[in-house]
């Protein structure tokens, strides 16, 4: 559901029409119709269904079919209390069907909740999706929890709803109850379903609001109307929409509306999208027979104003002033100049223009498309962080993962134009002219547009040679062990350089065993497998202890790492951290790891290891280098399982030069 500026009428039909018959939903229709003593529109069958009143009287005859085999079927009566009803005909084999065939192959479909992330979206929506009370027992059956894993689970969803301001309160007697301002509940809510993997929806249970038909016909109606305006049509765009749209709609007809004053609402009505978002509210009425007071058509405003829906050309001097600070910051605090690259300015004004209008508003940004930023692009996303610094300083306003996600993605592309994939070269020759002129012209044909410098020189002259200022090392003679000093491999080759030779030159050209780098320092004696700690706290405290008596690190490192926590995760998915600080202020760039022998409680998440990082404020490439290495580490569960179970310095910078490759 991407495409929507191509989805036509017969396409919408078509997913309706093919979309699964949900057992749950039929189950809740029979029930319905056996236990109530009255007749039942299709539109009423339709909702219960999950489907278009057109779709259930096409599936009329399939829902029949099945009913016939188990003694009932459902007919519709004409005339004065027309409608739908149920008739029993063999009481004995429906009662099996309802009480016992139906309840199973609805159990069957109960979602697969064995991933934490997806228990702690279904939880959210749970909370927000009804004003109401939720008992912990339910939640747990639900779930095939026990009550321990619910309580370890209701942590995180309370650390997600406080991050919108929203309180989970505990009522004795009564349960669970989320409370909030109505707009940032609408924002949470709309986040989580954005990150659901089906379909943007939640997943599907008795208590499920939001059928995928109500979803469609907005969507129907966003692309029908888009067309009509100067609005800007974007696959992303319409997703945020048609889900705000679907949230507000429900909301509505629970009762919970958005209120404003008088004073915020002519202020809103004076911008210029307040006249659009009116004809949108009007179009959804007539259609889905729900009605927006003002305040939710300024709702509605404030969405599509912040969010950069209009064509209109930004022109916002605050943001410009923002941007230059930003850049001038970046440059001061981590020695990355992108201030000549006018094409990522212009993508940072445009995106610091909207993002003041949310701050002003109180609005979030939700996009599911860059939650995972912070734990990917680990040295874009530090980057971003150092601009979500500056505007807390200035406005007092944390930024959300998703906002400085959106700063990393331009930043990634803007670091990645100015990434140049070429080595400095030393070769080690026997000590005759012509051998060392033939590999000089035969390494400079093969692999010119891989080298930036090339040096030859013989075993003798190898000692007068700084060793950090190459990439990589190829020998023509017979080395049986590495020089001293040179603690990346040398590599054998021939000087004519043969063809397994030209493989293997161009694999070792194209990659960078990082942790053999000269510019990073990672030692056994930077790696602890003896910690006792307990918490988060203690551990960090303990290995700052421990790698200032080995290294130098800047004064305050254990206070900055605490500091750069609060801009976005440290805890990556495969169970393991890792820390580092805002700024680039180290002498070199230092790395350490510590593996604990039982789980860690860091910030109600269990993990076993602990990656420390200080990184140079001079030497870009060996932080480039290892941050890229780390984050194809992080993000992966089986290298981080390795790593912790072999619970040793070789192995690990064995992972580490691998991922770098």
């Amino acid at each position: 559901m991407s495409a929507y500026g191509v989805m036509n009428k017969e396409h919408y039909t078509e997913i309706v029409r093919e979309k699964k018959m949900n057992r749950k939903s039929l189950l809740k229709l029979v029930k319905t119709l056996n236990s109530e003593k009255r007749n039942y529109s299709s539109a009423e069958c339709a909702e219960i269904l999950d489907m278009g009143v057109s779709t259930f009287k096409s599936r009329m005859k399939e829902i029949n079919s099945e009913l016939r085999r188990n003694g009932a079927l459902i007919e519709s009566k004409s005339g004065k209390g027309n409608g739908y009803t149920l008739r029993i005909f063999d009481r004995k084999t429906f009662d099996r069907y309802l009480k016992e065939i139906l309840p199973e192959q609805a159990k069957k479909e109960r979602p697969d909740f064995t991933s934490r992330e997806k228990r702690i979206r279904y939880l959210t929506i749970r909370f927000l999706e009804k004003d109401c009370f939720h008992k912990s027992d339910d939640l747990a059956e639900s779930l095939g929890l026990s009550r321990t894993q619910l309580s370890n689970d209701l942590a995180m969803v309370r650390q997600e709803l406080g991050s919108y301001g929203i309180e989970l309160k505990s009522v004795p007697g009564s349960g669970l109850h989320a409370v909030g301002e109505e707009g940032r509940i609408r924002a949470c809510l709309a986040n989580a379903l954005m990150k659901n993997e089906r379909s943007h929806l939640p997943v599907e249970d008795d208590q499920n609001l939001y059928p995928q038909s109500v979803l469609y016909r907005i969507h129907y109606i966003l692309r029908d109307f888009f067309k009509e305006t100067h609005y800007q049509l974007t696959a992303e765009n319409i997703d945020s929409l048609g889900i705000s749209l679907v949230v507000q709609y429900y909301r509505i007809k629970e009762g919970c509306r958005i209120v404003y004053g008088e004073e915020t609402i002519r202020e809103i009505k004076a911008l210029p999208d307040h006249a659009f978002a009116g004809r949108l509210a009007e179009r959804i009425s007539k259609e889905l027979r729900i009605s927006f007071d003002e305040s939710e058509i300024c709702y509605m405003t404030i969405y599509l104003n912040t969010r950069s829906f209009s064509l209109l050309e930004v022109n916002s001097p605050e943001a410009d002033d923002l941007v230059s600070e930003m850049l001038d910051r970046l440059v001061r605090i981590r020695a990355i100049d992108l201030r000549d690259d006018d094409h990522y300015q212009q993508m940072l004004r445009l995106h610091t223009a909207e993002l003041l209008k949310r701050i002003r508003f109180g609005t979030k940004m939700s996009h599911p498309l860059v939650t995972d930023v912070s734990i990917k692009l680990l040295e874009a996303y530090d980057t971003a962080a150092v601009f979500a610094s500056v505007i807390y300083e200035r406005y007092g306003y944390l930024l959300s993962e998703e906002e400085t996600g959106y700063y990393a993605l331009h930043t990634e592309i803007a670091l990645d134009r100015r990434r140049v994939n070429q080595k400095n070269i030393l070769l080690i020759n026997a000590d005759t002219r012509s051998n060392t002129e033939l590999l000089r012209y035969s390494f400079e044909k093969k692999f010119h547009d891989q080298v930036r410098r090339l040096d030859i020189c013989d075993v003798i002259d190898l000692k007068k040679r700084n060793l950090g200022e190459y990439d990589a090392v190829f020998s023509t003679v017979d080395m049986p062990v590495s020089p001293a000093g040179v603690r990346m491999p040398v590599y054998r080759i021939s000087a004519l350089i043969s063809g397994k030779e030209k493989d293997l030159v161009r694999k070792v050209l194209s990659s960078e065993a990082i942790m053999d780098s000269q510019g990073i320092d990672f030692r056994p004696e930077l790696f602890f497998d003896d910690i006792d700690a307990s918490d988060r706290g203690k551990v960090i405290h303990e290995m700052c202890g421990r790698i200032a008596a080995v290294e130098s690190v800047p004064e305050g490192f254990e206070d900055s790492l605490v500091v750069r926590e609060q801009y976005g995760r440290t805890v990556f998915p495969a169970g393991a951290v890792f820390l580092r600080s805002l700024e680039r202020t180290g002498e070199k760039t230092i790395l350490s790891a510590a593996v604990f022998s039982h789980p860690v409680d860091w910030n109600g998440e269990k993990i076993q290891m602990v990656l420390i990082g200080s990184f140079s404020r001079t030497d870009t490439k060996s932080c480039s280098g290892l941050l890229k290495a780390l984050s194809i580490f992080l993000n992966d569960r089986k290298l981080v399982s390795g790593a912790i179970s072999a619970c040793s310095y070789g192995s690990l910078t064995e992972i580490l030069n691998n991922c770098s490759y």
